[in-house]
């Protein structure tokens, strides 16, 4: 800067100018920085911004719901959503979005649970991580909220919530904790709520000690809109921004305050230091981003695609009790409800966007010649039972064998602002549903919902499919290719993997894959024409069954036929005791399993080859392995470091661990550095934010060490895991100057 900042200047960097707009200092080339809403997709609101409410916002792609994106359980889905809102973030020059929110669903009624991942904090901090690494990965600034325990929208502004210190860490911190420290997160919102007897924006426990002490978190914390109480307390605890902002109390407070020698300015200058940290993080993302496409149009089209991934990735099978679903091309169904034309796509509130393109159930049914009748059986806008809807609903499905059912959470029962009275869906939904179910029709249960309901009547369904469909807006990528049988044909003769019979993972599935093609290809979309299919038959303890799997990396279960499931039964290990079930016997998964682990247990297993079976069993059966861990978790004075040996297969394999036996030799010539490594991580926080302590990463890392790898094999390494464009080379710049 060519001069100082004035104390009227500083005073007006920690508010906000406006909804969605900080103050510039164009003399100090401070910009304006401009921040939308998320979670589910950009929400920029088009006009005047200066008043506090929602508005008409520009187009945008309608994205599943972050209860969707848990449900997949896929971190490389929750990257690309992340990323996909990332570029039309720059299309429409957004610096910041206010997503992801990481609140723990504590209680199922809470309004705003749809834009939530999860109620365990593993899930929501890892989704969360990945999200907004796919965000920043197209240089737009992601904004963590609402910390913490902002569990409920009833008395949000007032409640408080009132918690044990273990409650608090191990659930409600833990995702936050999750993402600082596996993501390069520089903006964080602090909630409404009150938490053990204080303000959460004057909260210096939550602020200062755990997040930027213990998490070592070093941006901005922001207000959440009208969130300050006391400007002066929130400083002193951490608070750098108020926002929405431009109270000129709070600025005339602040100002007299220090000229009255009541608050150093040095606590004041902490905050304007950390927001011009992130201006100046923005205008060079802003030049990062100058070049980049702008074309909505293209944009737009890229994302459809992504959103039609995630929305097939994260649509969930509850029941299927008889194989009613796929559903049948060659089949008549009636489908009930009106949500079957009135989708519900999204939760309701600032996260609902306005989106460019909409496919409803209804439109993809007859897109693609399904054949059925149609009925509102009820109405989407009211809880009431209109009689002669539910009447002309049960008197037609009398006629039919199939019945599709359409039902779920409206806006009336949950949206941002209110909790939910009750856990039930509406009065007139119910009542159509346990009708229906009387009935003894094959009904297959589609529902909308942001998080859970009670159905009383799910046991009366014989044979029913329930699909917990959570806002997915393209449902007929769904009924195109992965619920409707008749579009594939197997070749049941001709298996994939004949040398390879049985393929044991982790999970204790036993798999044989078998080809699979696309009947009458022409009819299909372009997007399904070349596509891979495979059907895989798989069984876990008690069950045989098939699934499809294709390029869009959805998985449709599939029927097997009877000699196939009696052959494969045989090769799995299998004994066939009633028509359609298995139990496992010993020379199948179970004596596979139990062979390794006695021979890990008696020393006898130095040979054996690494996989993903034998890390798991060394890791919870070696005593070299278990007493690492242990000291390794009692130095850092944390839990045993929980391993995930999936994930370090590729790592593991780039040093040549190829069995056992390299294993134990990697463990022995490397535990005394990783203790080191751990002991150096508590001392000092840059080493610890790289090291991070998770054993196996300590033995991968000291290997290179001893190695003495050279920076290129150490980048080459670490690209194996951190896709981010930089990251690989400055985590080996971090490790080289460990060595030294």
């Amino acid at each position: 800067m060519e001069r100082e900042l004035t104390l009227e200047e500083k005073t007006l960097l920690i508010e906000g100018h406006n909804n969605w707009n900080t103050y510039e200092i164009k003399d100090l080339d401070i910009v304006k920085t401009t921040m939308c809403d998320g979670p589910l997709g950009l929400r920029k609101e088009v006009g005047n911004n200066s008043d506090f409410g929602l508005k008409k916002s520009c187009l945008a792609t309608a994205f599943p719901g972050s209860i969707n994106l848990s449900t997949s359980f896929n971190e490389d889905i929750a990257f690309k959503v992340g990323k996909a809102i990332g570029k039309e973030c720059i299309a429409n020059d957004v610096d910041i979005l206010l997503a992801p929110g990481v609140n723990i669903k504590r209680n199922p009624r809470c309004g705003r649970n749809f834009e939530y991942f999860s109620e365990d904090p593993l899930i929501a901090g890892t989704i969360g991580a990945s999200y907004i690494n796919g965000l920043q990965s197209e240089n737009i600034l992601a904004t963590c909220k609402h910390y913490c325990l902002n569990n409920s929208e009833n008395y949000r502004y007032n409640s408080n919530s009132v918690v044990s210190l273990r409650a608090l860490r191990e659930i409600y911190l833990k995702p936050f904790e999750i993402i600082i420290k596996n993501t390069d997160l520089k903006l964080i919102m602090c909630s409404y709520n009150i938490v053990n007897n204080i303000q959460v924006s004057e909260n210096e426990y939550l602020l200062n000690t755990i997040l930027r002490g213990e998490f070592k978190f070093d941006g901005v914390v922001m207000s959440d809109w009208g969130a300050t109480k006391d400007r002066i307390l929130g400083l002193k605890a951490g608070l750098d921004l108020d926002m929405p902002g431009n109270v000129k109390y709070n600025e005339s407070k602040i100002f007299n305050a220090i000229k009255n020698n009541e608050l150093d300015e040095s606590v004041l200058d902490k905050a304007v230091n950390n927001i011009i940290n992130i201006n100046n993080i923005i205008k060079e993302n802003r030049i990062k981003n100058s070049k980049k496409n702008k074309d909505l149009h293209t944009i737009f089209k890229e994302n459809e695609q992504i959103a039609l991934e995630a929305a097939i990735e994260s649509a969930v099978l509850l029941k299927n009790e008889n194989n009613v679903l796929p559903l049948k091309r060659n089949e008549k169904y009636l489908v009930v409800g009106e949500l079957f034309e009135k989708m519900r796509y999204q939760g309701a509130g600032s996260s609902l966007i306005n989106p460019v393109s909409l496919v409803t159930p209804y439109n993809a049914f007859i897109n693609h010649n399904v054949n059925f009748d149609y009925v509102k059986g009820y109405k989407e806008i009211d809880d009431k039972i209109d009689v002669a809807l539910e009447e002309e609903a049960i008197n037609k499905a009398k006629n039919f064998d199939n019945v599709i059912i359409f039902a779920g959470l409206t806006d009336l029962k949950e949206c941002e602002g209110f909790d939910r009275e009750n856990i039930n869906l509406s009065e007139n939904q119910i009542s159509l549903i346990n009708k229906l179910a009387s009935l003894n029709k094959h009904i297959v249960l589609v529902l909308y919902l942001g998080s859970q309901v009670i159905i009383h009547s799910i046991n009366k369904i014989e044979e029913n499919g329930g699909l917990f469909r959570n806002y997915d807006d393209l449902f007929e990528s769904m009924l195109l290719a992965e619920l409707v049988e008749d579009a594939f044909v197997v070749d049941w003769n001709n298996s994939v993997d004949k040398k390879q019979m049985i393929q044991a993972t982790a999970f204790g599935y036993i798999s044989l894959h078998y080809i699979c093609s696309l009947k009458d290809e022409e009819q299909y979309p372009d997007r399904l024409k070349g596509i891979r299919f495979e059907v895989q038959i798989r069984t876990g303890l008690q069950h045989i069954w098939a699934e499809i799997e294709h390029d869009l990396g959805y998985k449709s279960k599939f029927g097997v036929p009877r000699e196939i499931r009696r052959e494969f039964s045989k090769i799995a290990g299998l004994l066939e005791i009633a028509d359609d079930e298995f139990v496992q016997v010993r020379n199948g998964m179970s004596q596979y399993v139990e062979n390794i682990r006695d021979k890990i247990i008696h020393g006898e297993a130095k040979d054996l080859p690494l996989s993903v079976i034998s890390l798991t069993e060394y890791i919870h059966n070696n005593q070299k392995m278990l007493e690492y861990l242990e000291n390794m978790a009692r130095i850092g004075e944390a839990d045993l470091n929980i391993i995930s040996p999936e994930s370090y297969m590729d790592r593991l394999s780039w040093l040549g661990i190829k069995t056992l036996g390299d294993m134990e030799r990697l463990l022995e010539d490397n535990k005394e550095m990783a203790y080191k490594m751990e002991e150096d991580a508590l001392a000092d926080i840059e080493i610890e934010v790289f090291l991070s302590s998770v054993g196996l990463r300590y033995l991968c890392r000291a290997e290179l060490l001893r190695r003495n790898a050279t920076r290129e094999q150490i980048v080459q390494f670490f690209r194996l895991t951190e896709k981010k464009e930089g990251k690989a080379e400055r985590m080996a710049d971090k490790l080289l100057s460990y060595k030294a």
